[in-house]
């Protein structure tokens, strides 16, 4: 039996801590949340990740989830037995079957991290794209509140803002004034939030004709200035 020099073994050790200290973190949350597409992307891809070849090992499927790769026969044929054997590997023992399904459960993406490691498959987790997306949902599940409906419409607008504002951790009063900020990113994530929660349906607050060739309306717009300036006092 070869033996497995230090600089492997402390390899295998750090492995070993750094899936520990992940499991603590998902272990926190709770195990029936939902999880979609959008938020296995900003969880687990990153920006130059091919969602065809994700890894090496899996393409995904925006409908359907996070397949293994389906080698041609020509292929399959001219592979090892142990190549056959890595490639072959599936949670549920079915290839046609996703990996991950979407949606998901925080239950399902565990049993799947869990299985992966065990491969020797490391999917990474972006620790702070997982805390943004925790956060808008434990945000979304809050029982709505609505703002004063006495206050003039621009100030109702800002008060809805002011609250998903309060929510993020990515975004914050410091970055939104430096001159390289997030402003435009925080932008999009704030306005896919307010037609999350309905408010750019007829006769919501934000509904209106939209700001030039945006797909952000008018609404919506001059509250985020009006935002952004008071962020910055």
């Amino acid at each position: 039996m070869e033996e497995i020099g230090p600089e492997e073994l402390m390899a295998q050790e750090e492995s070993a801590r750094g899936l520990a200290a992940l499991m603590i973190i998902l272990d926190a949350i709770d195990g029936s949340t939902e999880f979609g597409y959008a938020d296995f992307i900003r969880i687990c891809v990153g920006e130059d990740d091919s969602e065809k070849d994700f890894l090496g090992f899996f393409e995904i499927d925006p409908k359907e989830g996070l397949y293994r790769h389906q080698l041609p026969d020509g292929i399959r044929s001219s592979l090892t037995r142990a190549e056959r054997n890595l490639l072959g590997k599936h949670p549920s023992n079915n290839l046609s079957k996703p990996v991950l399904p979407f949606p998901f459960t925080m239950d399902d993406f565990k049993k799947v991290i869990r299985w992966s490691i065990g491969q020797g498959i490391e999917i990474p987790i972006d620790e702070e794209g997982l805390a943004e997306v925790i956060d808008e949902k434990i945000y979304e599940q809050q029982e709505p509140q609505l703002v004063d409906q006495k206050l003039p419409l621009l100030e109702q607008r800002i008060e809805y803002l002011r609250r998903w504002f309060k929510t993020q951790s990515k975004f914050t009063a410091a970055n939104l004034r430096s001159a390289r900020s997030g402003t435009e990113g925080a932008r999009h994530m704030c306005w896919e939030w307010v037609v999350r929660q309905g408010l750019t349906n007829p006769g919501g607050l934000f509904k209106g004709a939209n700001q030039g060739k945006s797909a952000k309306t008018k609404a919506f717009v001059e509250a985020w200035g009006r935002l952004l300036i008071e962020v910055a006092k």
